[in-house]
């Protein structure tokens, strides 16, 4: 499978290329009122609004750094519904692919609590990489938000 890399702090993290629409710089983002705390905000992506989630403040608790190679990676979330969606997700380091197999990714044995998108781990010659599973990634609460107007 191919893999986007990417940092949360000095920590690897992938995720898996499939749902990616693509992958842009740094944009102005909106606030979003009430939003749930990973939301950054939002920006018009082809003509529809796109919400846009800090994905090291997911892991972390702190907000991504506004770095050069601080990106945003649109995906094509499908919900449980199966309706699609895109959303965005604000990373720093995005800066490399790697093509691996599932099975060199490995379960460290540990609950991962209340971030049931943290998979199994892997490791390469600058160390170790855990894989992210996006489709376990995005709240329920950031997927209902009614940023077109509908109630």
């Amino acid at each position: 499978m191919l893999l986007l890399l990417f940092q949360s702090g000095k920590d690897r993290f992938a995720l898996n290329v499939k749902q990616v629409v693509e992958i842009i710089p740094l944009v102005r983002l909106e606030k979003i009122p009430h939003a749930p705390d990973c939301v950054t905000g939002v920006f018009n992506f082809r003509g529809g609004p796109t919400p846009v989630l800090d994905l090291n403040r997911m892991i972390s608790g702190e907000s991504c750094a506004q770095r050069l190679s601080t990106r945003i990676i649109l995906l094509d979330h499908v919900a449980s519904n199966s309706s699609h969606r895109v959303i965005g997700l604000m990373a720093e380091q995005v800066t490399e692919t790697i093509k691996c197999e599932k099975s060199e990714f490995k379960n460290i044995g540990v609950s991962t609590g209340d971030a049931p998108f943290l998979g199994g781990v892997s490791t390469d010659h600058q160390g170790m990489i855990q894989l992210i599973h996006v489709e376990h990634l995005i709240p329920d609460s950031v997927v209902s938000l009614d940023l077109d107007g509908d109630r």
